[in-house]
């Protein structure tokens, strides 16, 4: 068969989700990129004029990150990382947030010496916009804790969960809805007003996910919120494949 055509293959993917997301990504980012250049007094409410600068610095980040969640773009800047490592440099990136808060901010780990294969930066991205909810819905004298449990088929198993004001159930599965705020209130039936956009738990699940890994929450009202995550687990180094002549 030297030198003779024998057949041909053909390869076929569907790129249907791709499109979609890129659509999406792309119609997310000229909104913001709109609402970014009007008029302070047309885009913002009287709450977050104070914090002009806080909230460009956000959508800068927010264009870079969301922008390049996809898993193939992820994977090119991830290495393997001790979670405990990761777990402990989020803590302390909020500590003094949560204290200003009057909050207790814990790390439990009852699993040690993982390593995650992962992008560090998205990571912390992700970890941190779900603290940030879970430091906003927890009144004074509360806690917040961040958890490496244990592994599971090859994953890391965490949890983020905080004994705050909780999630009313018809909420629940709009959580992940890009721009949903919902309808808090706290013990006494306050309603709740927090500064935010509505994007940070789907920031975290999009990061999350392009790591391969799953994310969902449990939450009772009045009793606080818990957010569950996997990731990927590695080796500490990565071992790369060679071929032989």
């Amino acid at each position: 068969l030297a030198d003779q055509r024998v057949g041909t293959v053909m390869v076929l993917r569907d790129v249907t989700v791709e499109h979609q997301r890129e659509r999406a990504r792309a119609a997310l980012l000229k909104e913001i990129g709109e609402k970014a250049e009007q008029p302070v007094e047309v885009t913002l409410s009287n709450e977050i004029k104070h914090n002009v600068g806080a909230l460009q610095k956000l959508i800068v980040e927010m264009r870079e990150l969301i922008s390049n969640t996809d898993a193939q773009l992820v994977q090119q800047t991830t290495r393997p990382i001790p979670l405990e490592t990761l777990i402990w440099a989020v803590a302390n990136e909020w500590k003094q947030v949560a204290q200003a808060a009057n909050l207790s901010l814990n790390v439990n780990i009852e699993r040690s010496g993982l390593y995650i294969l992962g992008d560090e930066r998205r990571l912390r991205w992700a970890l941190g916009n779900i603290i940030d909810n879970a430091v906003k819905y927890t009144p004074p004298g509360g806690r917040v804790s961040l958890e490496i449990k244990d592994e599971d088929n090859g994953f890391a198993r965490l949890r983020i969960r905080d004994n705050g004001v909780g999630i009313a159930a018809d909420e629940l599965p709009h959580i992940f809805t890009r721009f949903f705020r919902g309808a808090p209130t706290s013990v006494t039936g306050r309603a709740l007003r927090v500064p935010g956009t509505g994007q940070g738990l789907t920031i975290a699940r999009q990061i999350i996910e392009a790591h391969g890994g799953r994310i969902y929450v449990r939450s009772s009202v009045g009793v606080g919120t818990a957010v569950y995550f996997t990731l990927p687990l590695t080796a500490s180094v990565v071992i790369l494949s060679s071929s032989w002549p």
